[in-house]
């Protein structure tokens, strides 16, 4: 009964690097779909603050007859997304918010918002 009686006890070192080779695998695919899906939410988390802006300059217009400064509405909590007024009077307001995580050519990396319109229009629309 010699040799035979060893039982065989844990991982080998090349089971352990194969289970840490598919781990490292699933975690770069996991990873890329979760900053992917951060990024869609910024954008429409960002998306939706402008609306807001705009819906309460609106507001203020109809009731005072002029715009708010940016600095005096509610800032956005989104990171990657920087809002700055562009122009403001007592008739016209524009302001742009620029989505830093876009590539600097995306076309849909800056937004921007006036008393008349949402630019660029294709941005604006569901997708």
């Amino acid at each position: 009964m010699e040799g035979n009686c060893f039982k065989r006890r844990g991982l080998t070192l090349v089971e352990l690097l194969i289970v840490l080779c598919i781990v490292g695998i699933l975690t770069t695919l996991t990873m890329q779909s979760y900053q992917s899906g951060k990024r869609v939410t910024s954008r429409y988390l960002a998306k939706s603050h402008m609306i807001k802006l705009q819906a309460i300059q609106s507001r203020y217009w109809l009731s005072s007859g002029a715009f708010v400064p940016l600095s005096k509405l509610p800032d956005i909590d989104t990171g990657g997304v920087k809002i700055k007024e562009v122009a403001s009077s007592n008739s016209h307001y524009e302001f742009k918010a620029v989505l830093t995580y876009f590539d600097s050519k995306a076309p849909c990396r800056t937004l921007i918002v006036t008393n008349t319109a949402l630019l660029p229009r294709q941005c604006w629309l569901a997708h």
